[in-house]
């Protein structure tokens, strides 16, 4: 999906480094840079890392997601003006011709469900 649908990684690149400094992760351009293509579960991984680094302790990797989302969720996320040229017509001409379209990512579903 991201990449495919929508080109994201600028976006989530910058938006880790805002949350970094925010909640005094520590996040290097490096670390962001390694994000690029990433698994949701090795970002999860990441993000455990970074919450203990940050001085909030061991945590699993659903608990240092939670606590992302609830920094994600006061900031939107614009992925109408993420998406790649050319896909919504793509997916139009390819339903009018009768095609089934099906997508599959490592993306949570809540973020699949936003960007479609």
């Amino acid at each position: 999906m991201d990449g495919v649908i929508v080109d994201t990684e600028k976006f989530y690149f910058d938006e880790l480094l805002v949350m970094s400094e925010e909640l005094g992760l520590g996040i290097t351009v490096d670390e962001c840079k390694h994000q690029v293509g990433m698994s949701h579960q090795d970002f999860q991984r990441n993000l455990q890392m970074w919450m203990r680094r940050g001085g909030r302790g061991e945590l699993s990797g659903d608990e240092a997601e939670a606590i992302y989302n609830e920094w994600a969720s006061h900031r939107p996320r614009p992925y109408a003006q993420l998406l790649n040229p050319g896909v919504a017509e793509t997916v139009e001409a390819l339903h009018g011709m009768g095609v089934r379209v099906a997508l599959a990512s490592s993306s949570p579903l809540a973020n699949i469900d936003m960007v479609l």
